[in-house]
């Protein structure tokens, strides 16, 4: 609680070796702390133009990006991803080895208990997150699209508490893409248990195959307008009217859950939108406690923004003050 300064000091050190080394200190109010445990302690919001491979990308590309934003609201959601990609990781590497070699399946035991805990941690870290941004981001996305559009966000886990027993796991990718299930229901023992019952009964799968065959690490999610999949059939001004939509939901949902605004930093993306994107971007970002932006052309932003911020230039390394109309001083 209270104002939070923070310090980020970055060095060019010289080993004993006479190779040189980067090396940064974070500190908070004062006092150094790791990197890795910034988001429980600062929040912030990052827009890049390759921001569209969240749409268009792999599923990797949208898992990455929702875990980034979870893990801001919820630090234990973020314990969460460590012990699930370390149990994975230990578990594919037991697997691969029964595989080649042999041996005693019930060695999973040990590997499996954390992937469970873990992994229900995530689903419904992310299945609860996702809900409430997208509650958020559709109303946005129908007025940046003047009520043409409406805009829809799926989850499907790779593993789904609410199929049968034993499914197979590519079942996944046969559900229709627009299919409404709620994975809100489901309470945090009931899907651990759920979830450990579906590793120990697919065990002799996993082991024929080297890895462990469906969990967090396989979840896809999808956003469809007016029940378009915007990955495989969205048009480009579709898909960056979409992550319009989601990025400003997510600076509402990381306030709400909060209660202060994220710091918002805007990286050359206004060379990606048109002049009415622009602008609806800066009027709803306008309420925002700190919003920093670059771009390498000023005049990408509207004259009322720029009258109104601070500004400064680049060059050599060296930062100026930069005056709107009379250009650099």
């Amino acid at each position: 609680n209270g104002p939070l300064r923070l310090e980020l000091r970055l060095f060019y050190e010289r080993t004993t070796a006479g190779e040189q080394r980067f090396r940064k200190d974070v500190l908070v109010n004062g006092v150094k702390r790791k990197p890795s445990e910034l988001p429980g302690v600062f929040r912030a919001l990052l827009f890049l133009p390759q921001e569209l491979r969240v749409i268009e990308g792999a599923p990797s590309d949208r898992r990455r990006h929702l875990d980034e934003a979870v893990a801001q609201a919820d630090p234990p959601y973020r314990t969460a991803m460590w012990e699930y990609h370390h149990a994975l990781t230990q578990r594919n590497a037991l697997l691969r080895s029964l595989q080649d070699c042999g041996g005693d399946p019930g060695q999973l035991d040990v590997w499996d208990e954390p992937l469970a805990a873990a992994g229900s941690a995530l689903l419904l870290g992310r299945a609860r997150a996702l809900a409430e941004i997208e509650t958020l981001a559709a109303p946005l996305h129908r007025r940046l699209t003047h009520g043409l559009e409406t805009l829809h966000i799926r989850y499907h886990p790779a593993w789904d508490p609410s199929r049968p027993a034993g499914y197979a796991d590519d079942l996944q990718h046969e559900l229709p893409i627009d299919a409404v299930v709620d994975h809100t229901k489901w309470k945090a023992d009931q899907v651990r248990g759920m979830f450990l019952d579906h590793l120990r009964s697919t065990r002799d799968q996993a082991v024929r195959r080297g890895l462990t065959i469906a969990g967090p690490h396989r979840d896809e999610v999808r956003f469809l307008a007016n029940g378009i999949d915007l990955t495989t059939y969205g048009s480009r001004g579709q898909a960056r009217t979409a992550i319009l939509a989601l990025k400003l939901a997510e600076v509402e949902w990381l306030r709400a859950r909060g209660g202060e605004w994220p710091v918002l930093l805007l990286d050359e993306v206004f060379s990606e939108l048109d002049i009415r994107r622009r602008e609806d971007l800066l009027a709803d970002l306008a309420r925002a406690d700190q919003v920093f932006t670059t771009a390498s052309d000023p005049e990408m932003l509207p004259a009322a923004y720029r009258r109104r911020a601070q500004s400064w230039w680049v060059e050599g390394g060296t930062l100026k003050p930069y005056s709107p109309e009379t250009g650099k001083e």
